[in-house]
């Protein structure tokens, strides 16, 4: 298997500069370590917990529900690693694998990210509508946020909102079954940060690689978007993404009702909940494809490939395999091919 050395690859999420950061350190890997916020799992490394922390309240950390036993027997990786027969020699396109394909690392895959429940209460803090909820309490928007989101409402025999938004996603038995395949490491990690508006790599960082390493992490980058627009991961993340809109308007009626509450607050109606969640969801998964095109093109740019003499040549292969895989040319028209798979998805909330 190809390991350059001194490149230590990390799972997790990049959320934002605030987020304290906890790291992975007992793999070794391809890609370079990335900055996180979670620790995550992958077929060889299956404890490690995530904990999300909301941005602007970075003492406000949760962890999903366990969820050793909610993967689905299938394995996410490109389907033509050494080159399409019939199309381009650095063809990206993902497919699912009813084994294991490669020697590459696999992480469990959350379809809907855990950090955009962090995220979305985040929102609340400067959002109009969301505003609405807490301006006018004597407390801070964090102790808000602790008192009627990570807490169970005043009098209340139910959960706390918070234990409902972890229920929409993959976690031991839950009777929904959202699907959460394997997803190749470093993709896993790539649309980690494109969610969140991270760099996909640092220029220092890429121009480190060699040639080989950089086309393995574009056509990685642009495998990204081919896996998001599966017929199984799409359904997934709708039916996801529904039900935590509902946690969040079951929560509302129970919310408004609370004594003393802000005057603004019963102004929030239910369809102004669902309207604040899907247009900020709907902005988010828009602003996901355009960082992975940016980023896709910010790398065909330092690629700086124009005219060159001799020829760039680059091996593909699975990402643990790139050693042994066949030799291929490079030019700037079949670096540009990668971004035609980052296209518009009809994402629905």
């Amino acid at each position: 298997m190809f390991s350059p050395p001194n490149l230590t690859r990390t799972h997790g999420f990049a959320v934002t500069a605030l987020v304290a950061a906890v790291f992975l350190s007992n793999l070794t890997g391809y890609f370079p370590s990335y900055k996180a916020i979670t620790k995550r799992d992958s077929v060889l490394n299956s404890v490690d917990p995530i904990e999300v922390v909301v941005p602007s309240c970075p003492e406000l950390a949760f962890n999903p529900y366990n969820y050793d036993n909610a993967v689905a027997k299938a394995w996410m990786d490109l389907r033509f690693p050494t080159g399409n027969p019939k199309g381009s020699s650095i063809d990206p396109e993902a497919a699912t694998y009813k084994d294991k394909p490669s020697y590459d690392n696999y992480g469990r895959e959350h379809i809907y990210e855990v950090q955009l429940i962090a995220l979305f209460i985040d929102a609340l803090r400067a959002d109009a509508t969301g505003k609405l909820l807490w301006d006018g309490w004597t407390l801070g928007f964090c102790d808000w946020v602790d008192t009627f989101v990570f807490q169970p409402l005043p009098s209340s025999t139910e959960p706390a909102l918070i234990n409902n938004l972890k229920r929409c996603l993959p976690y031991d038995n839950n009777p929904n079954q959202p699907y959460m395949p394997w997803l190749e490491e470093n993709a896993n990690s790539i649309k980690a940060s494109a969610m969140n508006g991270d760099k996909i790599r640092t220029e220092a960082t890429f121009k480190k690689y060699d040639w080989t390493e950089r086309v393995a992490t574009m056509r990685t980058t642009a495998a990204v978007m081919s896996y998001m627009t599966d017929t199984d991961v799409l359904k997934s993340l709708s039916i996801q993404s529904n039900c935590i809109e509902k946690a969040w308007v079951d929560w509302l009626g129970k919310y408004v009702i609370v004594p003393k509450i802000p005057p603004s607050a019963p102004k929030v109606k239910a369809d102004d909940m669902k309207a604040l969640y899907q247009r900020w969801y709907v902005a988010r998964m828009k602003q996901f494809k355009q960082n992975l095109l940016d980023g896709m093109e910010t790398m065909i740019q330092w690629c700086n490939i124009w005219n060159t003499s001799p020829p760039i040549k680059a091996r593909v292969n699975w990402n643990n395999e790139l050693s042994s895989g066949p030799e291929v040319t490079l030019t700037l028209d079949n670096l540009k091919y990668l971004k035609k798979f980052i296209e518009d998805i009809p994402w629905k909330p």
